[in-house]
This record gives structure tokens, sequence and C-alpha cells, in this order.
């Protein structure tokens, strides 16, 4: 009896076993030996397009991953003390459309720039064979405990054929500082992705170098989120925004940029930092920029810091003050390059860039405006704290078909700027509406710039109304005498002499000097007559028009008489 209850018992426990043994693994899982003893959660999955007859990825993270090609063929990646990028590839009988499934977690990362993982391969790959994405790479390759920090780097790049939408949870369980190209190119040219851009994780932490370099660069992407870069906070880091966004001109109309969208930054400004940001996003990228949107960047300006960041973002109307208030100190090469290019803004502020002081530096202001056919006017003190010898290119096409332009050029936009260097004002007012003369009642302002300046000129009005036409600005009355008389010229006498750089004579009178500012010639040599207040130039003592002026009368040009006060 014992024997038949054993009998019973263990047949029915053997069968128990024989059972699980050949059970199938979940649908959410991945059958790694094909009789259902080893289940792996599948945590990302890449759906092909129709015609896949071989399929590529890159790898480099360390770890145990499964891959299940999707035509029963299950592959294991043991790769526990490895994180070089190596290639991995599987052919098919057939070509069709595959879901390919991934299992498995990370143990270590690449220090380096190199992607956890990646479909794009700049020859030979398959980037244009991903259709459709589902479930989290970031479960695939968290932030490990360590603090250790994945690196997307060109995953989805130039996947052509990727739809949306994205996974909401892509990302989930990327969290703390971010790390160099961290998520660099991940989804550029991605033509057919639209909707909205995924959240990248939940990042805390200070700006890293490359960090979002080219994410969404010329994808189809139609929006973003608002809080999308919140928890960065820190000093700035080099190309870390650069051309994040650049040439999205699908994004849906009224598009706007969120107050404070790149973070909280504290710190000086770092090499080519908003490069390209906003670059080609057109029309639907419009409105005022926020005015903190680079609160707390404080420091000397550095190159290409904004270099093409809102060109051709010409939806962009207007610029706050205080934009840039926090940047001080001396030029960078390149620093505001084609920053505002075809733009829609109407007016610069007065202060956009008064904290920038010292020598200029070369293609500082290169076509900064370029294009802005709505611009109105120039601040007659825009660029006042650059002082120093002239940079090649520094003001290359700065206003460039700004035909909105109305007025002269300010006699105070480049007083601080000296000597000349390469194209360094190259077109500078090309097509722009700015007079070729000076109004009445003003007089125009010689600069030595003006063979840049497409005819263009820059003109001033004396408040005092005593000015010199040929010495550039208002000057004070000389208190002694009047005028020289040389011939039928009068040149008018004053107790200063700023900006006289053509001949000069002084004459003292009471231990004051009063100048005299002559259109041309040798000043020496001279025969001068003080009468009643008024310096003369005795060219031929016996003709009628001086006896008559030594005699103390007032000769008459017209009539060539002389006439005596009664």
């Amino acid at each position: 009896m014992l024997r038949s209850m054993c009998r019973f018992f263990c047949v029915g426990l053997m069968g128990f076993w024989v059972s699980n043994a050949l059970a199938d693994c979940a649908t959410t899982e991945i059958d790694v030996l094909g009789d259902g003893t080893q289940c792996e959660t599948a945590k990302f999955s890449v759906t092909t397009t129709d015609t896949t007859s071989t399929f590529l990825f890159r790898m480099s993270a360390a770890g145990v991953f499964y891959v299940d090609w999707g035509d029963g063929v299950v592959e294991q990646i043991d790769r526990t003390d490895n994180t070089e990028i190596a290639d991995y590839s599987h052919s098919y009988e057939t070509a069709g459309s595959y879901i390919i499934r991934f299992a498995g977690e990370s143990t270590a990362y690449n220090t380096g720039a190199t992607s956890v993982m990646t479909f794009y391969k700049s020859s030979g790959g398959t980037q244009a064979k991903v259709y459709k994405i589902s479930g989290s790479l970031g479960a695939l390759f968290p932030t490990l405990g360590d603090g250790s920090q994945p690196r997307f780097n060109q995953t989805f790049r130039e996947c052509s054929e990727l739809i949306r939408p994205l996974p909401s949870n892509l990302f989930t369980g990327i969290t703390g500082a971010p790390v160099s190209y961290m998520f660099s190119q991940t989804f550029r040219e991605t033509s057919s992705l639209t909707g909205s851009a995924p959240r990248l994780g939940n990042l805390v932490g200070a700006p890293a170098p490359y960090m979002f370099y080219y994410t969404f660069y010329s994808s189809h992407i139609s929006s973003f989120p608002s809080d999308m870069f919140a928890g960065i906070n820190g000093a700035p880091a080099d190309y870390m925004y650069s051309y994040t966004f650049g040439n999205c001109r699908w994004l849906s109309a009224n598009t706007t940029i969120p107050s404070a969208f790149f973070g909280t930054f504290d710190g000086p400004p770092a090499t080519a930092m908003f490069y390209g940001t906003f670059i080609n996003t057109f029309n639907n990228m419009t409105g005022a920029i926020p005015e903190n949107l680079f609160a707390g960047i404080v420091g000397p300006a550095a190159p290409s810091m904004f270099k093409n960041m809102f060109a051709d973002a010409y939806g962009i109307s207007s610029i706050p003050e205080n934009l840039f208030a926090g940047i001080s100190g001396p030029p960078a090469k390149e620093m505001f390059s084609q920053t505002f290019y075809g733009t829609k803004i109407t007016s610069i502020p007065e202060n956009l860039f008064a904290g920038i002081s010292g020598p200029p530096a070369a293609n500082m202001f290169y076509r900064t405006f370029y294009n802005t056919k709505q611009l109105k006017s120039i601040p007659e003190g825009l660029f006042s704290g650059i002082q120093g010898p002239a940079a090649a290119s520094m003001f290359e096409q700065t206003f460039y078909g700004c035909s909105a332009l109305r007025g002269f050029v300010s006699p105070h936009l480049f007083e601080g700027i000296t000597g000349s260097a390469n194209r360094m004002m190259s077109n500078i007012f090309y097509n722009s509406g700015l007079a070729t003369t000076c109004p009445n009642g003003y007089t125009q302002y010689i600069t030595g710039f003006e063979s840049a300046w497409n005819s263009k000129v820059a003109c001033y009005k004396c408040d005092e109304d005593y000015e010199l036409a040929y010495a550039n600005g208002c000057h004070t009355e000389c208190s002694t005498a009047k005028a020289l008389h040389i011939g039928d010229i009068v040149y008018p006498l004053f107790a200063d002499r700023e900006k006289m750089s053509r001949p000069t004579l002084s004459f003292s009178s009471d231990d004051a000097a009063c100048y005299v500012y002559l259109e041309s010639g040798n000043a020496s040599g001279l025969n001068l007559k003080a009468l009643n207040g008024t310096i003369y130039h005795a060219v031929d003592p016996t003709t009628p028009k001086y006896r008559c002026v030594n005699d103390g009368g007032t000769w008459d040009t017209d009539n060539e008489t002389c006439l005596y006060e009664e």
C-alpha cells in the first residue's frame, strides 16, 4: 500500500515538474533556452521595416544581455568584463518585419563618449531599418548605484523610418547628474519622428560638456516638455546645448521658449555653450526670449558662446533687457556670431552688451543681426564698451539686410575702435535703410570707417549750436577771438581741440589757448593779424579788402566795397 501511495504521489510530482519544464515563458519575457526554464524580462524592443534581411546594432556596456531576434533565434551576449564597443548582427532567411527584443541589465559603462547602444553605423549600418521602438532603454542601461551613467550618443541617429509615438518610459531609470555626450545626437536626423520629444530621464546636477549636443537636430518633433531640463543646475559646460533643437522646422505653430528652460546656472560662460541651439527653427518658434533664459551665467565671454543660437528662428520677435547682463569683460572670438540672424526683432535693448568691454576679437559680431528685416534702430551706445585695435571680421555684415533701419549711424557706435583689420566692417550696413546723407541741421561725422559702410553716414548735431564740420563733434567757442579769415573763408576758433586730427593753429591770449581747424594745407608761414577780436590772414596787404578790414571796416564781397559803421 505504501508503495502504491508513493507511486501515486511520485508520479504526480514528476508530472508537475515535467509540466513546469515545458511551460512557455510569458509574452513579456525572452525564452533564453527555448524550453521555458530560463525566462528573462524583455525590457526594450525594436520593430524593423518590412524589408529587413539583416540587422545590426552596436553595444559597449558590460553585463549579461539577451537578444531575441524575432525569428526564433535567441542570443546571449556576455560582456561582464568589456565596455568597448562591438557590433552584433543577424541575418534572416526571409526579408520581412521583425520584433527584436532585449533583456538583461548593465553593470558598467565606458567612461568615454561611446554609446551604450546604437543602431547608427556610418557605413553599412541598419539605422534605416528601425521602424518603431517600445519599452525602456533606461531599464537595460540604468544609472548605476555608484552614479555611473550610460551614454546614448547617436543611439537613433539617422533612423529615418523611426515613427512615433516614442515610449514615455524610454529613459526611465536615468537619474542623477549628466555626463559628457550623454544624449549627444541621440535623435539626430530622425526625419519621420513626430510628436513630442521624450523626457531624457530625470537628470539633476551640473551641466556636462556636449551633454545635449545635436540631440534632436533635424528631427520632426513638434514640441518638447517645458520642464525638460529643469534639474540642470550649475556652471555652464562647453557645447552643452549646442544644436540641441537645430533645424527642428516642424515645431508646432506658436511654440515658445519656456522660462528658465535650460535650468539654473551659476558660473562663467563656456565655449560654444549655446552654439546653434535653435538655429533654423523658422516661424514656428515664436514670441519673446525669456529674460531669465541665461540668468546666473556670470563672467567673461567665451568663444562662440551664443554663435547661431537663434539664427533663422525668425519667429522670435523681441529681446528682453538684461538678457546677457551677467557677461562682462573682454570680447571673445565669434561670441555673438549670427546670434539673432533672420529673426523678427524690431529693437535692440540699449544694455544688451553693456557688460562687455575691452579690445575687439575676431568675428565677435559677425552677422549678429543679419537680415533682421524688421529692426528699426540701433542704440547709439550698443558697442560703447569695446575699445582698442580692430580685429578681423569683427563687425562684418552685422546689420546686413536690415532694410527697416532708419536714421543714420551714431558717431558713438564704434568710437572706441582704432586702426584697421581684414574685413573688419565689410558690408556692415549693406542693403539697410540707413541714410547716405545727413539730414538738414546735422553734420557728417567722419570716423575713418566709412569705406566699409555701403555709403551710409554718421551724423551729429551740437546742442550748443556751435559745431565744426571738419572736426567731428561739438566744441566750445573761443572766448578771446571768434574766427580766422583766410581770403573769403571763415574758420571758427575753439577753446578745445578734441578730435582735431587735421592741421591746427593755436592762438594764446590772456593765458587762454584758442584753436582753428584747417580743411587742408600747411599751417606754417601764414601772415596773421588780429583786428577787433578777429584774426585775419593777410594774403596781400595792398588789396582793397585788406585795407578795408585794417581800417576797421567790413568788406562787402558782393559789391566789392568797404562798409563802415556810422
